[in-house]
């Protein structure tokens, strides 16, 4: 659960293992499905969803829903789920 409120507690999306696949594309949207952050090569440092719409504004608290895409082998697989953001 990240809550980006500058405590350094939970600051980001930590996706574990994620290093073992830097060929990936993480994909957040809201309860609306509305797309409101996406990137590519997620590494938890350099590329992390850090409670921040692609726009810059701060995500309102509440539920969101992530599709995290990595290649494996060569083929691409697919994992879905949800967070919790809290301020």
């Amino acid at each position: 659960m990240p809550s980006p409120n500058g405590d350094g507690i939970n600051e980001f999306l930590m996706v574990e293992g994620i290093g073992d696949y830097p060929e990936n594309r993480l994909t957040i949207v809201n309860r609306n499905g509305t797309l409101i952050w996406e990137a590519g090569g997620y590494d938890n440092s350099r590329v992390a969803f850090r409670g921040r719409l692609t726009g810059g504004h701060n995500a309102p608290a509440g539920t969101y829903f992530y599709i995290l895409e990595v290649k494996v082998y060569g083929r691409w697989k697919h994992e879905k789920g949800y967070f919790v953001l809290r301020y």
